[in-house]
């Protein structure tokens, strides 16, 4: 004897909680991009860099986009084997 499921995909508790999931994502992402581009927007402006000396400044740029990107390499080559290993080892008093 076949059953016939009549469910639908939006039925499904898991649809439920990406709604969830999407309506706390978005503020909270609107709440870190629109400071940033109300910043960047008054610093184009009022032309906040015309005042600013040129040298220093490039250099000073360049060092934070250097080491925020060495961060990262370092966190994802780390950090995800770290995370797969505590996710699915088995330890001592791990349930």
């Amino acid at each position: 004897m076949c059953v016939q499921n009549d469910t639908r995909e939006s039925d499904h508790p898991a649809a439920y909680g990406r709604g969830l999931l999407v309506a706390g994502a978005v503020p909270g992402l609107l709440l870190i991009v629109l400071p940033l581009v109300g910043l960047l927007w008054r610093a184009v402006a009022v032309r906040a860099w015309a005042g600013l000396p040129g040298d220093g400044l490039s250099v000073a740029i360049w060092l934070s986009l250097y080491t925020t990107a060495a961060a990262t390499v370092m966190t994802v080559v780390l950090g995800t084997p770290l995370a797969f290993a505590l996710a699915r080892g088995m330890f001592p008093y791990n349930r």
